[in-house]
């Protein structure tokens, strides 16, 4: 459908806003399975997403491990995952105080499909912003 949104300023007759938008899209290079582990990168500075249907009823173990290689890498990563209503079922940007890689626990029911979106906060100009995305049913 097509929405309209309408931002009133009430402290400023002449302000100007500009909202910035992403639409997503499944990624077109085809499906995940999980448990398994997949490869990519964000160099365009878009949102990789996923799908996967779930073949099981159990506990998934998944995190995104960025590129190290240079040292100096800067990816920020986070790791999303919904359910076929859009429902957010996990998150995740740091999975301690000594990584910035994303890694999420949740239950994942059989025949379910479920998106993977992994996306970054911050990451560096000069690449490689590259990643791998591994799961393991626990």
């Amino acid at each position: 459908g097509s929405y309209t949104l309408q931002i009133q300023d009430v402290t400023s007759e002449n302000a100007d806003y500009e909202i910035a938008t992403r639409v997503l899209v499944p990624n077109p290079m085809g499906g995940l399975n999980v448990p398994g582990s997949i490869d990519g990168d964000l160099n365009d500075y878009a949102i990789d997403i996923y799908t996967y249907s779930a073949g099981s009823d159990g506990s998934v173990r998944a995190e995104v491990t960025s590129d190290r290689t240079p040292q100096n890498t800067d990816m920020d990563g986070i790791l999303m995952i919904y359910n076929p209503a859009g429902g957010l079922v996990a998150v995740n940007d740091d999975v301690d105080a000594m990584t910035v890689d994303p890694g999420v626990m949740y239950d994942q029911v059989n025949g379910t499909t479920y998106w993977v979106v992994i996306d970054a906060y911050s990451m560096d100009v000069m690449g490689p912003n590259t990643y791998t995305f591994a799961s393991e049913l626990q």
